[in-house]
């Protein structure tokens, strides 16, 4: 499930804040989710690929590929 597709409003902080109660999370944690997440998309897309040709979903895939790179590029100081 991705961070605001099944549901109209944000859980991230939510679960931020319950992680950060149980250990401390490092300074660059949101680098790290952001780039998780692509590792992540990235494979769903070629798992895709593989058991057939582009649709609807893979299109959809690239769309958020695309947003991912664009948000990690961003955050990098």
């Amino acid at each position: 499930m991705r961070h605001g597709e099944r549901i109209s409003y944000s859980l991230l902080a939510a679960l931020v804040r319950g992680y950060s109660e149980v250990a401390p999370l490092p300074s660059n944690y949101e680098l790290t989710i952001r780039f998780s997440s692509i590792l992540i998309n990235v494979r769903a897309l070629a798992r895709s690929l593989q058991k057939r040709p582009p649709d609807r979903y893979t299109q959809y895939q690239l769309k958020v590929l695309r947003e991912g790179i664009a948000e990690l590029l961003v955050g990098i100081p």
